[in-house]
């Protein structure tokens, strides 16, 4: 095996969608229509070399098939320990699994890894079986998912490629260019930029009850509180990071009616840490009070 870059990527997403025909197809270049389920997790290897800044270079490719049923969420993330990027797999013909990435896959992965700042590819597969409607359904669904998530990290590639793919196991049809696309931006992720840092470090010096009524003193503030009221400053602005793309915020310019949204995943999070829902509830109330602009006099202290 020629030494080189060696690097762990996770293929996630629900069961049958295809991420062993995915695998299969990339590494051994065969496809079967017979679905057999993953039990527990299978790695494959493949060495990849690409040309990255004027030289050839070569990256070990450690790619791990992740069982997609519900239940083993404790052994899935588990597994996720030490990945550098991770492909994003659903399947055109049941654009509900498509949801079910943000809802159920994503989370995982980035309280796992403690980041967002992890290269991602979306496939959504089995392309050779969508239809005229299908297609451009879940086409615009993986580029939603892909705007909120990747920010940046379209910028480690070079201009032919891409970070969402329709793909065809079974023909082959972009799943070498997906795969390759993810090698890419694995080569180049150490000069990826985290495009919430600079929010959140200015929020964190925001004067608590500023009369700045900006949308992005608003944010500044909302940011500023989560991190008094959650405790776990690390983990604070993790969770910071996945919920302004969840809710699909610009932190640059802020919206209001996705600013409103941003809120309420923050109060979730707060109960889930442990917080009063009724405590976590007013506190909600009066985020959404400042971002309707009905709340003209500082707000109270936050709970020791």
């Amino acid at each position: 095996m020629p030494e080189g870059l060696k690097k762990k990527i996770v293929l996630l997403g629900d069961s049958a969608v295809g991420k062993t025909s995915l695998i299969n197809r990339y590494v051994l270049n065969e496809y079967s229509d017979d679905y057999i389920s993953t039990v527990g997790t299978k790695v494959s290897k493949k060495d990849v070399t690409l040309e990255v800044d004027g030289e050839d270079r070569t990256v070990n490719l450690m790619i791990w098939d992740m069982l997609g049923q519900d239940g083993y969420m404790l052994s899935q993330a588990s597994q996720f320990e030490g990945s550098h990027g991770a492909m994003l797999v659903a399947d055109v013909t049941r654009p509900d699994t498509i949801d079910r990435l943000e809802k159920y896959w994503i989370p995982m992965l980035l309280k796992v890894l403690g980041t967002i700042r992890i290269p991602l590819i979306f496939i959504a597969n089995k392309a050779d079986l969508g239809t005229r409607d299908s297609l451009p359904t879940c086409w615009d669904m993986l580029k939603d998912l892909d705007g909120r998530y990747n920010l940046g990290m379209k910028e480690l590639l070079p201009e032919e490629f891409n970070t969402k793919f329709l793909t065809s196991a079974k023909t082959g049809g972009n799943v070498e260019i997906a795969f390759t696309a993810l090698t890419y931006m694995l080569c180049n992720s150490e000069s990826a930029v985290d495009p919430f840092d600079d929010r959140i470090k200015e929020a964190l010096m925001t004067e608590l009850g500023s009369e700045d009524t900006s949308r992005v003193s608003v944010l500044d503030q909302i940011i500023y509180e989560f991190y008094g009221l959650y405790g776990d400053q690390e983990e604070a602005g993790r969770i910071i990071r996945q919920e302004i793309a969840r809710a699909g915020l610009d932190h640059k310019d802020p919206l209001t009616h996705k600013l409103i949204p941003f809120t309420e995943y923050l109060t979730e999070q707060l109960v889930r840490n442990d917080m009063e829902v009724e405590e976590a509830l007013a506190r909600q109330k009066a985020w959404v009070a400042l971002i309707r602009g009905m709340l003209n006099t500082k707000r109270p202290p936050l709970a020791p």
